[in-house]
């Protein structure tokens, strides 16, 4: 889905983030190279379906231990090849926000193996409502009460100091081991 990916790169640039780039499945390189002439886009092989293939993870980890903060997860589905990209950025000593399909990769490590989220360098997790459901096994979550409390339930599941969980929603909260902000709407 080169459309996120288009949005996220886009929406970091607008932000402020500085140096700005996308690496993408070779099949839709040259679509996100159209829609953002002025940030570099790094083809990385795919799979027959046009998502990352065997190879992504060595290619998709040497280029981030170049950038200071990784973005892992808009449009790039739940492919082997794309589990394989966010278990290898997950071991890289480099920041990293999960968002979108890397929370849906992710879902099963937090319980079975959550060393895999105790690292250096921060963690940030980005789940809407639904995602967080599925991160805590199903809880329900509705509201900001049992948002937080799946939220801080994922961030001490992990044991980890860098770990942040922003979960978003109608009212959007930013969970960490010890503190919650609720930022000003808007």
């Amino acid at each position: 889905y080169p459309g996120a990916a288009i949005m996220a790169a886009k929406s970091a640039a607008r932000a402020g983030a500085g140096y700005v780039a996308v690496a993408t499945p070779d099949a839709c390189a040259n679509l996100i190279r159209m829609a953002l002439p002025s940030i570099p886009v790094f083809a990385i092989p795919s799979d027959s379906r046009g998502s990352f293939g065997a190879a992504a993870r060595m290619t998709v980890c040497e280029i981030a231990k170049k950038y200071s903060c990784v973005l892992c997860g808009p449009g790039m589905t739940t492919s082997a090849g794309a589990m394989q990209v966010v278990s290898g950025l997950l071991e890289l000593d480099v920041p990293l926000i999960l968002d979108a399909d890397a929370l849906k990769i992710a879902i099963d490590g937090i319980d079975s193996n959550p060393e895999m989220y105790r690292r250096e360098q921060p963690l940030v997790m980005t789940p809407h409502y639904r995602e967080l459901s599925r991160l805590v096994a199903g809880d329900e979550v509705n509201d900001l009460g049992t948002a937080i409390a799946a939220a801080q339930k994922v961030v001490w599941a992990a044991g980890s100091d860098n770990l942040v969980v922003i979960a978003k929603g109608p009212t959007t909260a930013i969970c960490g081991v010890e503190r919650v902000l609720l930022p000003l709407s808007g």
